[in-house]
């Protein structure tokens, strides 16, 4: 009688064949979804960082540059380039908002990814 037997070894290794795939294929998929979305997280703060730094340093060159001498010379209680100063300072502050809100949002779609 062992002919059933050895007849239902190849389903047998069919079926633990399939479960094992299926289990491989899971696990690796949801492996694959978490590395995705940290690497686009790690491109979101690489990019927004460089874009903060590339504000910065092209509106304090445009400030050096732009200087006037009384500032130079004296500092007078309101410089002619006033106007550039505080749009300098508004301009930092909505940098510095987007750059947070970026960061603020790219934790949120690590932590949904967990």
């Amino acid at each position: 009688m062992p002919l059933p037997a050895i007849i239902g070894l190849p389903a047998l290794a069919t079926m633990i064949g399939g479960f094992v795939t299926s289990a491989v294929t899971w696990i690796l998929s949801k492996v694959t979804v978490k590395v995705g979305v940290i690497l686009a997280a790690l491109a979101v703060m690489a990019t927004a960082t460089a874009a903060v730094v590339l504000a910065f340093s092209t509106a304090l060159n445009a400030a050096i540059n732009g200087m006037s001498a009384d500032v130079m010379t004296g500092l007078y209680f309101l410089p002619s380039n006033i106007n550039h100063c505080i749009g300098l300072v508004v301009g930092f502050h909505a940098s510095l908002i987007t750059y947070d809100m970026t960061m603020k949002v790219v934790g949120l779609k690590i932590e949904i990814a967990k």
